[in-house]
């Protein structure tokens, strides 16, 4: 079961991926970044609710949401698309 901070990072090193587990289930502060090192998501979820904020490469924001009880179709989708 995972608990704590996981990070995944680009071939090149450059950071991929920055979540927060607690108990096996992602919890608190996510971030994102594109393999240029620009911001590409942030989310704060705790208990399946939460605002997750997704930006161009440019910087201006994608989308900004909050979630109700949809994380696991959110983060499957974050993860396949990054």
């Amino acid at each position: 079961m995972l608990h704590g901070q996981l990070i995944w990072w680009y071939q090149d090193g450059q950071k991929k991926e920055e979540v927060n587990f607690l108990q096996g289930e992602r919890d608190g502060f996510a971030w994102w970044w594109y393999p240029d090192g620009g911001k590409n998501g942030v989310a704060d979820i705790s208990n399946g609710l939460g605002k997750i904020t997704l930006f161009f490469a440019a910087g201006s924001i994608y989308v900004a949401t909050n979630l109700s009880n949809l994380v696991p179709n959110i983060w499957e989708h974050i993860s396949k698309n990054l």
